[in-house]
């Protein structure tokens, strides 16, 4: 073996690293375990309903109340919040997250539920949220396109592709190397 090809494992495996660590998932911290190890996580009435309907639909239960610590700092003081959600799914390899919609008084369209939506949506990063209406029996999949000024969802998927093809082009040259 070469030193460069030293170099260039040492290259596969930082991108690797990066991959994994950095751009895959949500960006907070989850809470430990599996749903089935926490028994004092439970669904309640509504979210059970819920579950139900998505269990029909082919969805696995991926976390009851998955949680996300963060930190906000104002004027050099920093302050730890906790934000928790009702329940994850999974589905052909994409994660939602469940939210249950209050009722007559909080339509759709409502800028307190928009609110709700997004901020669940940027804090856990699922492909999309399924809003549950309980009287309706009926999810609604709420997606957001974040785009504009600060379109960094887009720059995450280039910099995921250029990491796997660096990865697969230091594949084959290690592999005809040998």
């Amino acid at each position: 073996m070469e030193w460069y090809d030293f170099i260039v494992l040492a290259v596969l495996a930082a991108g690797y690293f990066v991959y994994w660590k950095f751009l895959t998932g949500p960006t907070g911290k989850r809470s430990k375990g599996s749903p089935q190890k926490n028994n004092d996580k439970s669904l309640n009435r509504k979210e059970e309903a819920a579950w139900k309907l998505l269990q029909e639909k082919g969805y696995r239960l991926k976390e009851i109340r998955p949680t996300s610590d963060f930190n906000i700092t104002v004027d050099n003081k920093e302050r730890e919040y906790h934000h928790q959600g009702r329940f994850a799914v999974e589905k052909e390899g994409k994660s939602y997250l469940v939210a249950m919609k209050g009722g007559q008084t909080t339509p759709l369209s409502s800028t307190s539920q928009r609110k709700d939506l997004l901020l669940d949506y940027l804090i856990f990063r699922p492909a999309a949220v399924l809003l549950y209406d309980s009287e309706k029996k009926k999810f609604h999949e709420v997606s957001f396109a974040l785009e504009g000024k600060y379109p960094l969802a887009g720059e995450k998927k280039h910099i995921k592709a250029a990491l796997v093809v660096l990865i697969v082009l230091g594949c084959f040259y290690l592999f005809f190397t040998f």
